[in-house]
């Protein structure tokens, strides 16, 4: 039995593999061992049946998930999606934790994940996570 489901959680070490955006399993694994991040985006979003198509002019088409949520959670250490959670909540109410060493967040709620350029909502992603090589972490899609 397939279950379809309708997030999407990719989590690891963020680095790059010849441009391409990768998450590796371990801080010191080689790059090239790593998964696509685009590209596990793109799968799950075909096998799921999220992806719509729409005319660009000429006969052009680009391919679309509609309707996207998606969150950043960057660390120093790997962890939880529910650590880093925590860690974010803390340190917006003031509380200071240095459990997870929490170093970003990010959160896209803007129509529209284009598969072709690797953004949501005219938000670059391949430059959004480049200053994050390096670190650990949880980047969460919700249709």
């Amino acid at each position: 039995m397939v279950t379809i489901t309708d997030t999407l959680h990719i989590k690891g070490y963020l680095d790059y593999d010849d441009g391409i955006p990768v998450v590796k399993e371990k801080e010191d694994s080689r790059s090239y061992y790593g998964k696509s991040i685009p590209q596990m985006i793109e799968d799950f979003a075909r096998y799921s049946g999220f992806v719509e198509d729409y005319e660009t002019g000429l006969g052009g088409t680009k391919s679309y998930i509609p309707n996207v949520n998606m969150s950043l959670y960057v660390g120093n250490r790997e962890c939880s999606l529910d650590e880093m959670v925590v860690e974010l909540v803390n340190t917006l109410i003031g509380n200071v934790s240095v459990n997870v060493s929490l170093e970003g967040y990010s959160e896209w709620t803007i129509t529209g994940y284009y598969l072709e350029d690797f953004s949501i909502g005219g938000h670059n992603l391949d430059q959004e996570l480049k200053s994050y090589k390096g670190k650990y972490i949880h980047l969460v899609l919700k249709v």
